[in-house]
């Protein structure tokens, strides 16, 4: 079965979509989501319709992606990571 889907909102930059903080419980530094990498993952979750979530296999099915990204710009650090994540939060 095929889906397709359009995901609107661009990525942001691979370098620009973590950080670093500091565990406020451990106190030691963790690797989290940027702000803004955290905005545009909520933003597109939404854009993914139920129906398409219902018709994947679930956990452990084989599934294979084609992803076709289009920027305003040649962006030299283009990765798909956060749009994997978002696609693996979905389920």
């Amino acid at each position: 079965m095929a889906i397709e889907l359009t995901i609107l909102g661009q990525p942001p930059r691979k370098s620009n979509s973590r950080q670093v903080v500091t565990n406020r419980r451990t106190g030691r530094p963790m690797v989290i989501k940027s702000r803004k990498a955290r905005e545009w993952a909520r933003a597109a979750l939404l854009q993914i319709p139920h129906s398409a979530r219902q018709a994947l296999g679930g956990p452990g099915e084989p599934l294979r992606i084609s992803c076709w990204v289009w920027y305003k710009d040649n962006r030299s650090d283009l990765s798909i990571e956060l749009i994997q994540d978002v696609l693996e939060q979905a389920g």
